[in-house]
């Protein structure tokens, strides 16, 4: 399988941005204001950590 990368990032598939993508790259600049850093490994691990969480609530609750 190929993969495609984007300025030092890989790419999970192959192909366009979806609608979905698109939209998380949006909320990612306006938390950051459209100064997106790179990703390191602290504020990587926070996030997974936040939509961790979330799937655990939703889990809880049967969706």
């Amino acid at each position: 399988m190929t993969r495609r990368v984007v300025e030092g990032f890989v790419a999970p598939q192959d192909g366009p941005l979806t609608e979905a993508e698109r939209g998380w790259v949006e909320i990612i600049r306006v938390i950051c204001f459209d100064g997106v850093p790179r990703p390191s490994l602290e504020p990587v691990q926070a996030l997974r950590d936040a939509l961790d969480h979330q799937r655990r609530l939703r889990g809880r609750r049967g969706r």
